[in-house]
């Protein structure tokens, strides 16, 4: 089931204000929107890069029973039921182990160093039988994303500069059974730019 929609006052409130990010604001709707049907009814969620204000789990905060954001750029913030901590998501997402029902993290594992690590911490405190969810770019976004921040500035110019890799399917579900996950589903989205991945903890 998809999320319920935000009221004007809401969505205007969590949408992207930076300068030439102009298209921002629907990419991460459409992302959150293949992401949030999947994510179980009463769950507690986990987001990894979640942003300073948590927009996504905020967005979903009538379905969960509690999110827990974390990102390294956040100061610790309580939004109702959604929590936002600072953290490292490669080496120190506080968070106990197997206390997660649901990690989503939606266009972030591209912007971190070592995306391994990062999938490590999300196993680790996901439960028995808990699910990953992700999105990410793959190999063939690059120029288009690219194009769109360089020449057009529609996209933020610092979000692509910062981009550490695009991950294709082969390898992001390489990368997920290596980090322990069963039932791994990889599948594109988008005509073929965005990753949509869905792996459980056994």
């Amino acid at each position: 089931m998809s999320a319920p929609a935000a009221d004007a006052a809401t969505t205007k409130a969590l949408a992207p204000r930076r300068r030439g990010a102009l298209l921002e604001p629907l990419l991460a709707s459409l992302r959150l929107r293949r992401v949030s049907r999947q994510v179980p009814r009463g769950a507690v969620v986990a987001d990894f890069g979640c942003g300073p204000e948590a927009a996504n789990l905020r967005r979903m905060s009538a379905r969960i029973g509690r999110g827990i954001g974390i990102d390294l750029t956040a100061d610790r913030a309580e939004f109702g039921n959604v929590t936002v901590m600072p953290g490292d998501l490669c080496e120190g997402v506080p968070l106990d182990d197997h206390s997660m029902d649901c990690v989503i993290s939606l266009a972030v594992i591209e912007h971190v160093e070592s995306p391994a690590k990062m999938l490590a911490q999300a196993f680790r405190v996901l439960k028995p039988g808990g699910l990953l969810l992700m999105t990410n770019p793959t190999p063939r976004a690059k120029p288009v994303l690219e194009f769109l921040s360089f020449k057009l500035g529609i996209v933020s110019k610092d979000q692509i500069i910062d981009h550490k890799q695009y991950i294709g399917r082969r390898e992001m579900e390489g990368l997920l059974a290596a980090a322990g996950f069963v039932h791994v589903r990889c599948r594109t989205f988008q005509w073929g730019m965005n990753l949509f991945s869905r792996a459980q903890k056994p």
